[in-house]
């Protein structure tokens, strides 16, 4: 069976299966590659992107998706990774830059609270966990796209 994506508008592929064929946007044509992932190559998951990678994948995210990430997520979570990064200064302006006003002022608080109080492995391990899982829910779903 053939299968083959033209693109034939910015935002517009054709996918043909055999002689189906069915116009998608770029957020549908991800969620399709994913499931045919997940579906046919189920050993390309253990690819899936690493807690450890967060910090880079959130300096290379877009902005709107970083917003998008920043509402969505434990803030509870949010600032043992932030603590946890505490010595990533770009990562921490790209942060903040992406903040409401409130949001930054109540991180930048809680950060002060916390400046001498060592954070736990397993803590920073679970919120790298939850908040790499949430990412990930983002950008499957179109929200979160990288710069390249």
């Amino acid at each position: 069976m053939d299968v083959s994506v033209t693109k034939t508008g910015q935002n517009a592929f054709v996918v043909a299966i055999g002689e189906k064929r069915a116009v998608l946007n770029n957020k549908d044509l991800k969620k399709l590659l994913v499931q045919l992932v997940e579906i046919l190559l189920p050993e390309a998951i253990k690819l899936a992107p690493r807690p450890e990678d967060l910090p880079f994948r959130l300096m290379h995210a877009n902005g709107v998706g970083v917003q998008t990430f920043l509402k969505s997520v434990d803030s509870a979570e949010l600032i043992v990774f932030l603590k946890a990064t505490e010595k990533d200064a770009p990562l921490h302006k790209r942060m903040q830059a992406a903040m409401d006003p409130a949001m930054r002022k109540a991180v930048i608080d809680e950060l002060g609270k916390l400046a001498k109080v060592e954070q736990s492995p397993a803590a920073i391990e679970r919120a790298y966990k939850n908040l790499t899982l949430k990412l990930n829910e983002l950008e499957a779903s179109g929200v979160i796209s990288y710069n390249t």
